[in-house]
């Protein structure tokens, strides 16, 4: 049975790849590839979703949707949010626990 709205991460290990979805389910691979294969056969089985593609330090190297609506980037501002992409991909690890969350102030 599909789920609504499935969000995959794949995240880069010391040695290799997992995916990590949400309820902490989460599954290791060999090669970013297989890791990536893996994460869109669940976000098609799924209503509609997306995969998104993290380097170790939480940088977004790639992201995928899977009949959601495409974000676009405003008029004048392409490629001005990396700051915005790196804030979303630490904050996206911190939340999987694979990056300990800084201390709060």
């Amino acid at each position: 049975m599909a789920k609504n709205n499935k969000t995959v991460h794949v995240v880069q290990l010391e040695h290799g790849w997992a995916i990590r979805r949400e309820g902490g389910k989460e599954s290791t691979f060999s090669t970013k590839a297989d890791a990536i294969k893996a994460a869109s056969h669940i976000v098609r089985e799924s209503v509609s979703g997306q995969y998104v593609v993290l380097r170790q330090d939480g940088q977004i190297l790639k992201h995928v949707t899977h009949r959601l609506p495409k974000v676009q980037d405003p008029p004048g501002k392409r490629g001005g949010n990396k700051n915005i992409q790196n804030a979303a991909g630490r904050l996206a690890l911190e939340r999987l626990g694979a990056v300990p969350a800084p201390p709060r102030a």
